[in-house]
Parts: structure tokens; sequence; C-alpha cells
């Protein structure tokens, strides 16, 4: 008798098809023989539901408090007021995606069922979707695409402040809840086997970035931007980021059938 398809329910809070990470990632386990499901955010015109190359995507309304990213020429008042309009919108948003996504998830579970939570950060709170379910014998993968808590300090310049410490505590929350942990490249997985305490045998790199010589110039633009963001931290971590995403090879990934 022909075994029943593993069935994969994706959070991110992106939008799908055109996060390419997630959108390669599907189409590699759509291929392997997988059941996948994808929860996202939905953009003005686009349906709530719809099959997308096999894929059955559910899409949730965007909700943006405060405009978070720091501009040029602001006072220390500004600064400051955008210190804490980010901290109250971060808090929003995640709270609210993570609260859609436990919705989405029973939704799903009584109409098309689930084996495994595939959660893409950030946010890094939804590995408390994840934790309710795992009584019932669901694993979760956690998708470690950013580092949160430095992405944080650099972009608001802050120190270890009490909001990157509660990030940290998400992040080590997720990496050891998780049944596997996919890593971008081989630092983001050291830095998941030291802050989870993560074994190296469930920590695996899939790298999606295209090869530098295809499109080089939005392969440049993008290291441009990394090495703006990462302004405030040390030159050797910068290098580090720089060089890591340097190197990513174009996606390649054939993922086998968990064994139950």
């Amino acid at each position: 008798m022909r075994p029943s398809p593993v069935r994969i329910l994706m959070f991110v809070e992106n939008l799908f098809p055109a996060d390419p990470r997630v959108r390669n990632e599907c189409e590699a386990l759509c291929a392997a023989g997988y059941r996948i499901t994808v929860v996202c955010l939905r953009k003005r015109g686009e349906p709530f539901a719809e099959i997308v190359q096999g894929i059955q995507v559910y899409r949730l309304a965007s909700l943006s408090l405060f405009k978070k990213t720091p501009g040029p020429g602001r006072s220390s008042l500004q600064r400051g007021f955008l210190k804490v309009a980010s901290v109250v919108g971060y808090l929003g948003e995640y709270l609210y995606f993570t609260t859609a996504c436990f919705c989405m998830s029973v939704y799903i579970a009584l109409k098309r069922g689930f084996d495994v939570i595939h959660a893409h950060n950030p946010p890094d709170t939804l590995f408390l979707v994840a934790a309710l379910y795992k009584p019932f014998g669901k694993k979760f993968i956690f998708d470690h695409h950013d580092l949160s808590p430095e992405l944080y300090q650099s972009r608001y310049g802050v120190n270890n402040n009490l909001l990157t410490r509660t990030l940290r505590l998400m992040e080590k929350c997720s990496l050891k809840l998780a049944n596997v942990t996919i890593a971008t490249n081989e630092s983001y997985k050291e830095i998941q086997i030291q802050r989870g305490a993560s074994l190296a045998g469930r920590t695996f790199i899939v790298s999606s970035w295209a090869a530098v010589i295809r499109w080089p110039i939005c392969a440049r633009w993008r290291l441009n931007c990394v090495w703006s963001i990462s302004s405030n931290l040390p030159d050797t971590s910068r290098r580090r980021i720089y060089s890591a995403i340097w190197r990513r090879p174009t996606f390649a990934w054939t993922p086998t059938r968990p064994a139950h």
C-alpha cells in the first residue's frame, strides 16, 4: 500500500509566491512528494485562498502599526519616539500574525490536516503555535532566515536592552523546540548550535540566493544593503556575514522523506 504524503504547514510573514526562498523550498518539497499548505500575507487584489502550482495557499491581511525604519536627519527626540513606536509596532504585528497563524492552523487541521509545522522567521514567536501541537505528535521545523536580535540592534543602534534579550530568548526557544533547524549558511548554523544548544545532526543548511555571476546587480545590491544595516557591528562580524552571503550558491536541495 502506498504511504500517504507527509503534510507540511508553512508559516511565512511575507508574500507568496513572491518570496523566492519559500517558493523554492515549496517547489522542491512538492517535487519530492510532500503536500504543502502555506499561510502567508496578502496584498491588495490577491485572493484569501488559492492553489499555486499544486500548493494550497491561505493569505492573511497585513498589519502595520508604525513605520519602523529610521530615516536620515532625525533629532534625538524623533529617534527616541521611533524606538518606542518600533517596540509597540513589532509587538502588535507579531502578536497579530502569531494569533492568526494559530487560528489558521486549527482550520487547516480540521480541513486538510498536517504532520509538520515549518515556520520561517521573523517573527520568532511562531514556536508558540508549534508548542501547542507537540503533544499531538506534530513535528516542528524552524527556518532561520534572520538573526533578529542583531538586526534590531543594528537598525536602532541599541545595546543589549530588554527587547534584544527578549528576541534572543524567543530565538532560543524556537531552536530548542524544533525537531529540525534550517540555516542559510555555515555562520548561521554555528550560531544555531551555540545559542540553541542544537545538535549538529538536526541543523541543516539550505541556501537559496542566486549566485553573483547569474544576477550580479541584484546580488551586489543585497550585499551593499547587508553592509549598510550591519554598520554598528564589529568589522569582523560584518566581513563574516558579507563573505557568507557572497559564497551562497544557487538553491539546490532535494529533501528526503522523514521517518515517523
